[in-house]
């Protein structure tokens, strides 16, 4: 009897140590595979024209060069965009140009080694003046009686004007204010000085008082007070951080912030960064990261990005919107934020719909891709030509541009030939949100 009991027992063990493997191999979730979502996109974005959208379509070459086909489908999207330029201001699209979109196409071409400066220079060109509060000049001296002289451009020549500074006050002109404050815009012939001229370069030639003077430009709104520049010098040159980027006459907050991100990000001159502070919203999540990704102030980076940790959700979303979502990404992958991504993109995982795009949008599934998957090993099919597509006539072997619709590495290696974009910019910082990743770019990304 015994002896039957204990081969019942032996063999309940036996099925169960074979139907335990089965069980964990079910509960195994599949890896998700985005190559659904890139072919989606393709086939949305025939031609590299994703729905007539700059900004998609910059995304969407982007999120294919950092999947590997920057010399195809990405090629194709460069194309396109270089199609949309409106050759006598450097604006994008020709039809109706727009800040957004330019600063989308000059984000673009100059990761594919275009030239884009006359694109820059139209950019700053449209900048408007986004800052209504007081701007006001602080000289601390404890010198009696001293002149100090203002220069700054006027047209093409370079006006001056000298103001009278006695410990620190200003007796000839306060406009109100309290007597140590120098007011830039009503303080100088003209008025409004600051307020009509976006980013304004003033020098401000303290010499007569001599060194251990401190000179401040401050920016008053309401109770707040910013101290925007300042140094200890005799003689210092500044440049007025009061621009805006406008849709249409106005300032525009998103316009601001996306066109911001990517100058910020080129290293350029020119910068938004007070005009969104005094904007942003902080519950929503593409304010706080982009302006997180343009600053490198480590207490407002630490402020944006605790912002933007407080209002994920807890499926791993942002407002369980996908847009918001795959942008909000882009900060929690620069911040290293390891939980907070790993539940941001099992979010996006999940709200994929079955055709594998997000939301059936080009712009929102080409972020997701380009922040969420970027550089995700996917095998995708040849270049798509759209009906009518008659480029195939232009192409040129040995023009040193690869055009996707008629060469490759085979037929034309001299324009077409397989190599890694020059993506590293050796700095000591991983510019993820660039392309910079531990392969590619090993000296800043460990």
């Amino acid at each position: 009897m015994k002896q039957k009991q204990l081969a019942v027992i032996l063999t309940s063990i036996l099925i169960l140590s074979l139907l335990v493997p089965v069980v964990l191999a079910e509960e195994e979730p599949e890896a998700f595979d985005p190559t659904a979502s890139y072919e989606w996109l393709i086939e949305h974005c025939r031609g590299g024209n994703c729905d007539d959208s700059i900004f998609a379509t910059s995304f969407y070459a982007m999120a294919m060069k950092l999947a590997g086909y920057g010399n195809s489908y990405g090629v194709q999207a460069i194309k396109y965009i270089q199609s949309e330029k409106k050759d006598s201001v450097a604006c994008f699209p020709k039809g109706n140009c727009n800040i957004k979109d330019t600063a989308a196409a000059y984000w673009a071409l100059s990761n594919y080694g275009e030239d884009t400066s006359e694109i820059e220079a139209y950019i700053e060109s449209e900048l408007g003046t986004g800052l209504a509060g007081n701007w006001w000049l602080q000289i601390a001296t404890s010198a009696q009686d001293k002149t100090c002289t203002i220069a700054y451009p006027a047209g093409e020549t370079l006006e001056q004007v000298d103001i009278q500074v006695d410990e620190g006050t200003f007796p000839g002109c306060t406009a109100g204010q309290p007597p140590t404050f120098f007011d830039l815009n009503s303080c100088i012939a003209g008025n409004n000085l600051i307020d009509n001229n976006p980013l304004i370069e003033l020098t401000i030639d303290c010499s007569s008082i001599g060194e251990g003077t401190t000179i401040s430009i401050i920016y008053n709104t309401g109770s707040s007070y910013y101290i925007t520049e300042q140094a200890t010098t005799s003689k210092y040159k500044t440049q007025i951080p009061n621009a805006c980027h406008k849709q249409g006459a106005t300032c525009h907050k998103d316009t601001s912030l996306w066109a911001n991100w990517i100058l910020t990000n080129k290293n350029s001159e020119i910068n938004t960064n007070l005009y969104l502070l005094d904007t942003y919203d902080s519950l929503k999540p593409a304010d706080t990261s982009l302006l997180y990704l343009s600053t490198t102030d480590t207490s407002k980076k630490s402020k944006y990005l605790q912002e933007l940790l407080d209002i994920q959700r807890l499926d791993g979303s942002f407002n369980k919107n996908n847009f918001e979502t795959g942008v909000a990404l882009m900060t929690l992958i620069a911040s290293a934020s390891t939980e907070e991504i790993t539940s941001a993109i099992s979010y996006l995982e999940s709200s994929v719909n079955q055709e594998g795009a997000w939301d059936a949008d080009e712009a929102t599934t080409a972020i997701i891709l380009y922040t969420a998957f970027a550089g995700a090993s996917v095998d995708l099919p040849e270049t798509l030509t759209p009906p009518g597509d008659d480029s195939s006539d232009e192409s040129i072997c040995g023009d040193n541009v690869c055009n996707p619709l008629t060469e490759n590495e085979y037929s034309c290696p001299s324009d077409c030939e397989t190599t890694t974009l020059d993506l590293c910019v050796e700095d000591g910082v991983c510019d993820y949100t660039f392309g910079e990743t531990n392969q590619n770019c090993p000296s800043d990304c460990f």
